[in-house]
């Protein structure tokens, strides 16, 4: 009888990766529209002191408390590319650490904020490049069928809230539901759902999924109903971005192929162009209901969009402010000066919070990445994690120059999981499987 060889066995600390990558992409986003539209924003009322602990923070410390006490040991991630990156990132975070009391002198509620823009950059940022250091581990896991139901099974889940979650908007009284989305009068302020951090999460597992697809049609159908989830989401600029990066692989993917499905592809383009640049299904809405939905513009009257002229006036206060502090720059700005949230909706806001020289800095790494995944990815069509890594460098560059800000913590996903594509660390993840498989088979040789 033959003997079935053993899998290769995950160790605590690789769950824990795992854990945060499905944590941070689709279970926390969950409880946040569950909290919104299941328990109207009763769900997660703590006092305000205990507001401070969170699991990013968490996170954070242990890790750093296991690095000194050189538990962990950071050497095997270290590779040119890692090094800038992880040099930026302590660049920033003593950039905030000097800035506390500049942020918290003029009010002292601005603790409160410091302390959420603190988590939201520094701790989940760190998470994230942690993530980003373990994405040969992550791609492994999906090779094991226990981990991989688990993320399909989670990330089905959260769709379907999301779908839930539209179809109990209170808005969908009044204007069909598949219209409302997650957006609108909710149940007040305690409700309120952030959709820009809703339609990253789902572009990013979606992307995920449309890089594993094997067969192009597949993809095709994957990004036409993953169109239709981030409409629901809210967002117009990831709406954009995510459809302009599935095309971007789709063409380079569909050029060796043949005529009849260059043909598709073609059918298919012109659909999503309709989709993202003319009005989404708001032809035969009232008259005062499409004056106030998020998607109610078109390439036409796109200057007319409030949104739109709001962010050009951000924009031009950002500028004024960034001539006063070009070379240093102002952490938090926005916040010592009274007006929170008028921040420049682009990475120039990264300029104005860090100086000129972080700033530059960040872009020589930006472009060091895309040409990177770039080369790779079009070297190994085939490899679903170049492509993967390709699809999200291409949504976060277009979002950090369109239309994210400082605060933007997904973006050290990719400057850390870009130079681990061909570290020495994927080869010792393979030789660590191949390991518990020789040593299996020997001892049952000697049996």
């Amino acid at each position: 009888m033959r003997t079935k060889e053993p899998q290769y066995q995950i160790c605590f600390s690789e769950k824990i990766i795992f854990s945060l990558f499905i944590y941070y992409l689709a279970i926390d986003p969950i409880l946040h529209l569950v909290n919104a539209y299941f328990f109207k924003g009763e769900l997660f009322k703590l006092p305000t002191p205990l507001d401070i602990i969170s699991l990013e923070l968490i996170i954070f410390i242990a890790t750093l408390f296991l690095i000194i006490s050189r538990t962990i040991s950071i050497k095997k991630y270290l590779n040119f590319g890692t090094t800038y990156t992880l040099f930026l990132f302590v660049w920033i975070f003593f950039i905030i650490i000097v800035s506390f009391y500049d942020v918290i002198e003029v009010e002292k509620t601005n603790f409160w904020k410091y302390n959420y823009h603190f988590r939201l950059i520094i701790c989940q940022g760190f998470i994230f490049i942690m993530l980003g250091l373990n994405v040969h581990l992550i791609n492994d896991l999906f090779q094991i069928k226990k981990y991989k139901f688990i993320f399909y099974a989670v990330t089905i889940f959260y769709f379907a809230i999301i779908l839930s979650s539209s179809i109990l908007n209170p808005l969908s009284a009044l204007y069909p539901w598949y219209l409302c989305g997650i957006t609108g009068g909710i149940y007040g302020s305690d409700a309120f759902v952030d959709c820009l951090y809703i339609s990253d999460t789902v572009a990013l597992l979606l992307f995920i999924i449309i890089s594993r697809a094997k067969n192009i049609n597949i993809k095709i159908l994957i990004i036409l109903s993953g169109a239709f989830l981030i409409y629901l989401s809210g967002s117009r600029a990831t709406l954009v971005f995510f459809i302009v990066s599935a095309l971007i692989v789709l063409t380079i993917k569909i050029l060796p192929l043949s005529i009849k499905e260059k043909l598709v592809f073609v059918a298919v383009l012109i659909i999503l162009l309709y989709i993202s640049i003319i009005n989404i299904g708001l032809v035969e809405l009232p008259a005062q209901y499409s004056e106030t939905h998020r998607f109610r513009f078109n390439l036409y009257g796109i200057l007319n969009d409030q949104s739109y002229i709001e962010r050009g006036i951000l924009l031009g206060t950002g500028l004024r402010e960034l001539e006063e502090h070009w070379f240093l720059g102002r952490y938090m700005s926005e916040v010592i000066e009274g007006r929170p949230g008028t921040y420049i909706h682009n990475w120039l806001s990264f300029w104005s919070a860090f100086g000129l020289v972080p700033f530059l800095f960040f872009i020589f790494m930006i472009i060091f990445v895309m040409y990177r995944i770039s080369i790779l990815f079009i070297n190994d069509l085939n490899s679903p994690i170049k492509e993967f890594l390709f699809l999200c460098s291409i949504f976060m560059i277009m979002s950090i120059c369109f239309a994210r800000a400082y605060t933007y913590h997904f973006i050290w996903f990719i400057l850390s999981a870009v130079p681990m594509i061909s570290h020495r660390f994927e080869r010792n993840l393979k030789l660590r499987r191949e390991g518990a498989i020789t040593l299996f088979r020997h001892q049952n040789r000697g049996r």
